[in-house]
């Protein structure tokens, strides 16, 4: 078993809570792919590396329930700890093959109430990005292909070379540097505020966060609003009642073609004799090349068509726990989860302009709208004895439980063709429509025990 304390993650200001594990613990590995904001599921974690062919993911219970690392705040973790071996996870059965990790959310302590705010502010940018080649070097290679294929009738003439040395007519002979257009410096902020408390037999801990992540790739951001109660109250020294809720709204935003084709866009057929922009405000899509007919896919406009998702996220966990006599208790607990994410972009119809203003066709391009609904429900009922005594040296610790699980996740994608404009973004008015979907359900029952025994 390894642990972590919040001491030593509560001045990291990030977005995604898997990233306070990385570098954290032994036999933890955790590799980010892609740093996306609002793209928690590219975070992967592995328990002593890969263990099967399939899924390699660990179980993550915060306070008891399965879920995800995501759906918590990192403000309000109290600690995490990874167990690693079969010893410690057998209890959770066959799901725990890849490791558990067990999340600690903070809880309130008798006494007058306590308010608390942090918060974080921060500038990101991109350290190392690949240097492309200036313009009149890039066309020079560029004659050297077509000259070597055969087609020499496409190059750029000394002329045209000069031009972009010089910079005396950027609309047609420009030196665009794209990766310097998409990649940008972007802030990530993080405010976090809680109130804790209590009396002697009661004691609750709520909080409220905000975090609001800009990409250093233009188009992508996230925000995030996130709530938090824990509470618990003890009753004639019998019995204890507690509840913990918890739930976040988040908005997506990222190009609708990907981040990865956007800098596949960047690689393969962006011209850096092209401007982003020609001095009349059209998107550049041309260079003074009169041999290329075939317009550019601008790069940065690629940013600016996005899709945006809504994430919903709720848990609910109530419990009572009475204890009859000293050290035996009976503990029984419900929770409940629903995860909704809601998912639209919209394509639209941009025509092609010269950099003398004409308008050119679109080469038979329609406009396209894609919505994706993702929506999963969880319960999960546990029944617990636990006794523990220590006598003359003996210690002995008892464990007997029983769990029902039910799972349920249903899919429904849309996808529509030649909208009438741009303007109205309905299903209903395009000229062709699909729609695919499904549903799953899963149930788990399971029972389990457990007995430690030391002597001095």
């Amino acid at each position: 078993v390894s642990s972590l304390k919040v001491n030593d993650i509560s001045d990291i200001p990030v977005s995604n809570t898997s990233s306070l594990l990385q570098g954290r613990m032994s036999g933890v590995t955790v590799s980010n792919f892609s740093a996306q904001p609002g793209k928690d599921d590219d975070v992967e974690i592995r328990i002593r590396g890969l263990n099967t062919f399939g899924n390699n993911n660990p179980m993550i219970l915060i306070d008891g329930v399965e879920s995800t690392l995501s759906s918590v705040s990192p403000n309000d973790i109290e600690s995490i700890s990874v167990l690693k071996d079969a010893a410690s996870a057998a209890i959770y059965g066959v799901r725990a093959a890849n490791g558990v990790i067990l999340v600690t959310t903070k809880k309130g302590s008798s006494g007058e109430n306590r308010i608390s705010y942090n918060g974080s502010y921060g500038i990101q940018s991109a350290t190392v990005l690949p240097k492309f080649l200036d313009s009149w070097q890039w066309a020079t290679l560029f004659n050297e292909e077509n000259t070597a294929k055969g087609s020499p009738e496409k190059n750029y003439t000394e002329a045209m070379i000069q031009k972009m040395k010089n910079g005396s007519d950027r609309d047609h002979f420009a030196t665009t540097r794209w990766l310097d257009e998409v990649f940008r410096s972007s802030a990530i902020q993080n405010h976090h505020v809680s109130m804790t408390g209590g009396k002697q037999n009661s004691n609750y801990m709520a909080s409220l966060g905000y975090m609001k992540q800009d990409g250093i790739m233009r188009g992508t951001s996230t925000d995030r609003v996130n709530f938090r109660l824990n509470s618990e109250s003890k009753y004639i020294n019998l019995f204890t009642i507690g509840l913990n809720v918890a739930g976040n709204y988040q908005e997506v935003e990222e190009p609708s073609i990907g981040t990865y084709w956007v800098y596949e866009r960047i690689k393969a057929s962006a011209r850096p004799t092209v401007p982003v922009k020609y001095s009349n405000g059209h998107w550049g899509a041309f260079d003074g090349n009169p041999a290329i007919t075939e317009p550019m896919k601008n790069t940065l406009l690629s940013t600016t068509l996005t899709g945006n998702t809504n994430i919903y996220r709720f848990d609910g966990k109530g419990y009572i726990d009475i204890e009859p006599v000293k050290n035996l208790h009976f503990k029984s607990s419900y929770a409940y989860q629903y995860n909704l994410s809601d998912y639209k972009d919209f394509d639209p119809v941009i025509p092609y302009y010269t950099a003398n203003g004409e308008e050119l066709d679109s080469q038979g391009a329609i406009s396209r709208m894609n919505q994706n609904k993702r929506e999963s429900k969880q319960w999960i009922n546990e029944n617990l004895m636990t006794y523990s005594a220590s006598i003359s040296g003996h210690n002995l610790n008892f464990l007997l439980g029983q769990s029902s699980q039910y799972n349920g996740y249903s899919y429904l994608n849309a996808y529509g063709e030649d909208f009438p404009n741009n303007t109205v973004q309905a299903m209903d008015v395009a000229k062709t429509t699909t729609a695919k979907g499904k549903s799953e359900e899963a149930t788990l029952r399971s029972w389990f025990g457990r007995i430690n025994y030391s002597y001095q």
